[in-house]
């Protein structure tokens, strides 16, 4: 028989093995076998899945990469409130923070060494740096344009 793993917040892993039933003083009791492995092996499966993730899913890699919502927030160059309710399912997530949290999850968490992370971190802070420079906006006869 197997076992249906909720501890990993998702609801649809289940175990057909490396696991070991126990009785306690408190009731029955799981061990499993190389937790680690087997968020690995759920980390892998969901970075490689096809469609959107699920917004169970989404929060599973988060907490995989060891990131709040507010340091992936600002990774990927969203609010904060943005991961929080696509984690909720409150709003719909779109593609490219989905595949950016893709790409970042499997570095951080198969300790790949492409440095998505550094390059997510060095591209916000390019775009924080430009919009805080001084734009200067002109009218001609036809239109507003940013000043060359």
């Amino acid at each position: 028989m197997a076992y249906h793993y909720t501890l990993s917040g998702l609801d649809n892993i289940w175990l057909e093995n490396g696991y070991t039933e126990h009785d306690t003083d408190y009731g029955p009791s799981i061990s499993i076998t190389d937790v680690d492995g087997l968020h690995l092996a759920i980390s892998w499966d969901l970075i490689r899945k096809k469609g959107a993730l699920l917004p169970k899913e989404l929060r599973f890699l988060r907490k995989q990469a060891d990131c709040s919502q507010k340091q992936l927030a600002n990774l990927l160059c969203v609010s904060e409130q943005k991961i929080a309710r696509a984690e909720r399912g409150d709003q719909m997530h779109d593609v490219p923070t989905e595949a950016a949290l893709r790409l970042l999850a499997l570095e951080l968490i198969l300790n790949d060494k492409s440095e998505i992370k550094s390059i997510l971190e060095r591209v916000n802070s390019q775009i924080d740096e430009d919009y805080q420079q001084r734009r200067l906006i002109v009218a001609d006869d036809k239109r507003w344009k940013l000043a060359a």
